[in-house]
Order: structure tokens, then sequence, then C-alpha cells
């Protein structure tokens, strides 16, 4: 196991927090490169964007996103549409 060790003559990364908060980021910070480091390993480069499975997985769930995106947005502006308040005109 790896520790964190912090010197007095060691830089803060993170200027203007307390100690507390900048032992916390800085473990965080430790932790993540651990997780990336162990979870993806060097020959993992990821799917390629113009193989088949990304056409078949990846875009599908783009085009889905946009549909569902669009739909929550029409959505919204029916509701603002249909609970705005009417103006006579004198209320400016």
């Amino acid at each position: 196991m790896i520790e964190l060790v912090q010197s007095s003559s060691a830089k803060r990364i993170i200027v203007g927090v307390s100690d507390d908060c900048h032992r916390c980021a800085v473990r965080f910070l430790h932790w993540r490169a651990n997780l990336r480091a162990i979870l993806l390993p060097d020959s993992w480069n990821g799917i390629d964007a113009f193989s088949n499975e990304f056409q078949l997985y990846w875009v599908s769930v783009l085009y889905i996103a946009v549909m569902a995106e669009l739909i929550c947005f029409l959505g919204l502006v029916v509701y603002l549409w249909t609970t705005r308040r009417h103006s006579t005109g004198s209320d400016f």
C-alpha cells in the first residue's frame, strides 16, 4: 500500500484552502491516479469511433439521448408557455 507522506517543506498543490481540505484533495487525487492506473492499462486504448461496434452501440445511445433532450426541451417550452403570466400591458 502506498502512503501519502507530506513533509514540512512540501509545496501545497491547492493554494488558499485549509490543511484538512488540502490533505483530502491530495489523497483523492492520489487515489484517482492509482485507480486509473489499475483500471486502464496501457494496452487498452478504447473502442475506435469508426468500428462497427461503436456504430452499433454508442451511436444508438447518442440518438436516444438527443431525442430525450429534445422531448424534455419541448416539454419545458410547452410548460412555460402554458403557465406564463398573461400581461395586460399595464405591468411594465
